[in-house]
């Protein structure tokens, strides 16, 4: 339900994709996303958190 109402948030606001950011190791979420429709990619993220920011002078 909430992915539908995301779905129809996103044409409303013609966006070209939703993009959906999951670990590599949460194999579950991987196959709810794929039964939602949501394709897998070779694409690979990476972050870098506030923390480890370098300090400016």
């Amino acid at each position: 339900m909430m992915l539908r109402h995301i779905e129809a948030f996103c044409l409303v606001k013609d966006c070209s994709k939703i993009m959906l950011l999951s670990s590599a190791n949460r194999v579950q979420a991987h196959r709810f996303f794929e039964r939602a429709g949501f394709g897998g990619s070779e694409k690979c993220g990476f972050i870098k958190y506030r923390r480890n920011f370098a300090e400016t002078s």
